[in-house]
């Protein structure tokens, strides 16, 4: 019992010290109806079920792991707690093609593809601060509605006589969606260097409507985690 009690004042004192801040610097850290906030941020995403699972004549396709994204939103305070957030946010995913040659003559020659696809996203958030009404260091949890468009891709075809290949091939353009959407939920640790400007880690998962192709098998799915700066205008 004693260990159990001395873990629990060591798990208060965190506590107290952000009871006192908030008593000392409401003034300063207490956001406001109408306060208006800009952020940034980029991080990796950890993408699930991110490629077609089922292989073609000519082709057998696998995910490569931990891709990027960089973000941008907008949001207000329009109660005490909650803050609608609008963001815009670009996401560089990759999978792979292996070639089964042999069963096309057309192709005897190509061993590997990496498709890279570029996503823009538009997401809608709603962030409800959790802790910190008052002082430096805030938690907001955010459930929100992500939709995203493929903007472009590119392609790399390793060879077996050595004449890698850069060219576009438009047939790929079937094995991965034009758009999609999907849930998400998101944790943001904020702490505020000052009244107007604060860090920000951003773990988060995305739960998509759909597979990724119709000849998917298991609903894609991502993880991410980010790494931000926020203005907060008031």
């Amino acid at each position: 019992m004693k260990i159990v009690y001395l873990v629990l004042l060591v798990a208060l004192f965190p506590l107290i010290g952000f009871a006192q801040e908030d008593s000392s610097t409401k003034s300063d850290f207490s956001y406001k109806i109408g306060d208006f906030f800009l952020g940034i941020g980029s991080g990796v995403d950890h993408n699930i079920n991110a490629y077609r699972s089922e292989p073609t004549t000519d082709f057998s396709f696998e995910g490569i792991e931990s891709r990027y994204n960089i973000s941008f939103d907008a949001s207000v305070m329009a109660t005490k707690r909650w803050r609608p957030r609008i963001e815009l946010q670009y996401h560089r995913l990759a999978y792979g093609q292996d070639w089964d040659g042999w069963q096309s003559v057309d192709y005897t020659t190509f061993e590997y593809t990496t498709t890279r696809v570029n996503y823009l996203g538009l997401n809608l958030h709603m962030d409800y601060l959790l802790l910190g009404l008052n002082s430096r260091f805030k938690v907001f949890v955010s459930p929100g509605l992500v939709t995203e468009y493929a903007t472009g891709a590119s392609y790399k075809t390793l060879k077996t006589d050595g004449d890698d290949s850069d060219s576009k091939f438009s047939v790929l353009g079937e094995y991965y969606p034009k758009c999609i959407a999907g849930a998400s939920v998101q944790t943001i640790f904020k702490y505020d260097f000052s009244e107007n400007i604060g860090f920000t880690v951003s773990p988060g998962y995305t739960r998509f409507f759909r597979t990724f192709t119709d000849a998917s098998s298991d609903p894609y799915q991502r993880f991410n985690i980010n790494l931000g700066l926020e203005l907060r205008i008031h």
